[in-house]
């Protein structure tokens, strides 16, 4: 019996089995991934659209943005450092040695220059909203009607 469990058959019906189990499991994961990311950026919408019109105006996208800068804000200085702001912490960069860890590094650094109007190595939130509202806002504002509607929101969050 048990040279019939270990034959070759045997074995690449198992191998068959485990692959196609494992393919299964990464499709139903991915489409959980996919209905997930649709509720968060649908529950994110809901709370930005404070008046509750189906649309985020400039002040309510401002608002969505100051809240982003505070969380980001870990020494609460009411100010981003360019260690705050690109998320470096010498902890985890024993973890992150790869090249692409360096060049998701390497885009937040350049950001930081942008945002950093008056090149002061700070960030306050008028730069942070300022540069929000000027890039984010205005590249999910799609019809350029100044409002971001859900589904604007929802496409440039990738969850039609």
């Amino acid at each position: 019996m048990l040279e019939r469990l270990t034959g070759a058959p045997t074995v690449v019906v198992a191998l068959i089995a485990l692959t196609l189990g494992v393919t299964a499991y990464l499709n139903t994961s991915s489409v959980h991934r996919d209905a997930e990311r649709r509720k968060v950026a649908h529950r994110q919408f809901i709370l930005a659209d404070r008046d509750g019109d189906g649309r985020l105006g400039r002040d309510e996208a401002a608002a969505v943005y100051r809240g982003e800068m505070a969380g980001l804000d870990f020494d609460r200085d009411g100010v981003l450092s360019r260690g705050e702001f690109i998320g470096l912490r010498e902890s985890w960069a024993k973890y992150h040695a790869t090249d692409r860890w360096k060049a998701i590094q390497a885009g937040r650094e350049a950001l930081f220059a942008a945002v950093d109007r008056d090149r002061d190595g700070r960030v306050t939130a008028g730069e942070y909203v300022g540069h929000s509202l000027d890039h984010a806002f205005t590249a999910m504002d799609t019809d350029g009607d100044g409002k971001v509607s859900r589904s604007e929101y929802m496409v440039a969050f990738g969850a039609r």
